[in-house]
């Protein structure tokens, strides 16, 4: 800490010193910071013109910070403000950094997941392939033996229609020659009729 203070420097240990008088507690920082400021002004024994100029300029910018008009008042405040915005950039780091990790989580979360998922696909559709192939086999085995009954069975049928066929004119033409046989024995055996003329 310089020997010069500046008038933030002043007001700072007047607000700090009138806290004390009325009894508050101030925080450790700001006693440390007091007591140091104390010894540094005390440190000068003798009062400079400057320093009396300074006291006097002390005590006008507490009566002009008392109605919020003073520079110590715009000082305060434009270190209030950069404090304040040191801190908005550090937290909006911080959250930012956060949200950059859970970004490349989420990444990374959604690759392992598209690669699961393709790899389950591919396992879906050998498997389906596989099924496909041996139901076209068997259906074709099942139709193949279905054909082969069907054709054995109407080889049957006709060999049974062939068959039956030729038993039928053989009883036909027996049936023919025992009808005939019996004519012409009936025509030899009958009386010959009279004739009337």
């Amino acid at each position: 800490m310089s020997n010069e203070f500046t008038p933030a420097d002043r007001s700072r240990a007047y607000r700090l010193r009138s806290a004390l008088k009325s009894g508050q507690e101030i925080e450790p920082d700001d006693d440390e910071w007091l007591n140091e400021y104390t010894a540094k002004a005390n440190a000068s024994t003798q009062p400079s013109r400057a320093a009396k100029a300074s006291k006097v300029m002390h005590y006008e910018e507490h009566a002009a910070e008392a109605t919020g008009d003073g520079a110590a008042t715009a000082l305060a405040a434009g270190s209030w403000a950069r404090e304040e915005g040191r801190r908005i950039d550090s937290l909006i780091s911080v959250g930012l950094g956060a949200m950059q990790n859970a970004c490349n989580i989420y990444h990374q979360m959604c690759l392992d997941l598209m690669a699961r998922t393709a790899q389950s696909e591919k396992a879906q559709l050998d498997l389906t392939i596989s099924i496909r192939e041996h139901y076209l086999a068997r259906t074709q085995a099942e139709t193949d033996a279905m054909i082969a009954q069907r054709q054995a069975a109407f080889d049957r049928q006709e060999a049974a229609r062939e068959g039956d066929e030729g038993e039928g004119e053989n009883q036909m033409v027996k049936m023919f020659e025992q009808a005939v046989a019996a004519k012409v024995a009936a025509a030899v055996m009958a009386p010959t009729p009279p004739k009337v003329g």
